[in-house]
């Protein structure tokens, strides 16, 4: 009875363990992916400054 126990809680921890891990991966790709994301965005700013793109606009085809 006490090696199911033991083997048990060896399996709980192990797997708490592999989900922080996960979750901390998880994390540090989302971290990533803003970081790209906000430079795309600041890299497409400088491109294409939304004032040029009224102007444009309103001047038609």
């Amino acid at each position: 009875m006490l090696g199911v126990i033991a083997e048990w809680s060896v399996l709980l921890i192990w797997g708490v363990s592999l989900v922080g891990v996960l979750l901390e991966r998880v994390r540090v790709l989302l971290e990533r992916a803003t970081c790209v994301v906000r430079a795309w965005r600041e890299l497409r700013r400088e491109m294409h400054p939304p004032a040029a793109d009224a102007d444009r606009r309103m001047a038609g085809p």
